[in-house]
């Protein structure tokens, strides 16, 4: 990687996954102005606003302060578990996916034409009657908006992506048909993963993508 001249260490890309993020450290929320007022803190900071560490010690937060994250939204790690078992008449058929060593940055505030914050991040945020809160205060961009450690979350994910019963019925012993089965079927019904609020699998900042669709399907397979 052709890196600027003077990058520090931390920032490199050299070595590591393409499209690593490069952030802030988060370090919480300001609780109230005196932690504002005794910490290394960006220009207009407010209480309810989230805290950046002075990563080189300069005594300011700027750009030098971004640290590179060795992880990308695409996955180091793919697997997939497929299995299949049968009981007399009854037969059932599950596929598990998932992905690790995935990081997906979100951004609430990543909206290219208009802001619209999705009711997860007011849900908990910062007041006066709040301190504690685990969201900023209510924003539209600036110090909240930064690209951070806060909004970077691992996109790691185990989902039951299909599974289908089915049961074969009793077939007349003179009839053409060699196979009748009636079954149920389900994709995308579950997913566990630290991102509660998106998809995990689909690279996206800010939620505007359409999603993937939970189906049940009902029906009939007949062999001749």
């Amino acid at each position: 990687m052709n890196e600027p001249k003077g990058i520090p260490s931390y920032q490199k890309q050299t070595g590591y996954p393409v499209d690593s993020w490069l952030v802030y450290v988060a370090d919480g929320i300001y609780k109230n102005q005196s932690e504002i007022d005794n910490s290394v803190h960006l220009p207009g900071a407010q209480p309810g606003d989230i805290r950046y560490k002075d990563v080189n010690h300069d005594g300011k937060i700027t750009p030098l302060d971004e640290v590179r994250i060795h992880q990308s939204p695409t996955p180091e790690i793919q697997f997939g578990l497929n299995m299949a078992g049968s009981y007399k008449r009854f037969q059932f058929d599950v596929l598990l996916q998932g992905q690790a060593r995935a990081r997906q940055l979100i951004m609430p505030a990543l909206h290219s034409n208009q802001y619209i914050p999705p009711v997860w991040v007011y849900s908990n945020r910062w007041s006066t009657s709040n301190t504690n809160a685990s969201m900023p205060r209510a924003f539209e961009y600036g110090n909240n908006s930064l690209p951070s450690t806060f909004w970077l979350k691992s996109a790691a994910f185990l989902r039951l992506k299909t599974i289908r019963f089915s049961y074969a019925l009793p077939i007349w012993k003179d009839s053409k048909v060699k196979k009748f089965d009636v079954y149920i079927s389900g994709q995308n019904l579950a997913v566990i993963s630290p991102i509660k609020n998106y998809d995990p699998e689909v690279i996206s900042t800010d939620g505007q993508y359409y999603p993937q669709i939970r189906t049940f399907n009902l029906g009939v397979s007949i062999n001749y």
